[in-house]
């Protein structure tokens, strides 16, 4: 649906969140896949931890979903956001929650 363009003009954004469980901080990511210009945004959506229905709502636009649950370690975590991050050319790491912003931070000035 909205997500699913891969225009070399859209500029990539990875939105980091601690979960994308059910919750408001989740109804508004899902607002964002929904309402994301695809010929200027390539959203794709990073959860720290858990995935729940809003990851559901999120991939059935057409948006990549990932979670870093599996990650034992926080330095497992910062590479492999980092190379999320990198691998999908993201230009804008737009980070919602405290968890989020430290991660999103560091692996997003790590990724250059």
């Amino acid at each position: 649906m909205h997500c699913a363009d891969d225009s070399d003009a859209a500029v990539a954004v990875c939105h980091v969140s601690m979960h994308l469980a059910t919750g408001g901080l989740e109804r508004l990511l899902v607002e964002f896949a929904r309402r994301s210009d695809p010929r200027r945004f390539r959203p794709f959506f990073v959860a720290l931890d858990r995935l729940g229905r809003p990851a559901e709502e999120i991939r059935a636009m057409g948006c990549p979903v990932y979670s870093l649950g599996a990650c034992r370690t926080r330095r497992q975590r910062l590479a492999r956001l980092r190379a999320l991050i990198r691998e999908h050319g993201a230009r804008i790491v737009h980070t919602h929650n405290t968890y989020a912003h430290f991660y999103g931070a560091l692996a997003g000035r790590w990724a250059g």
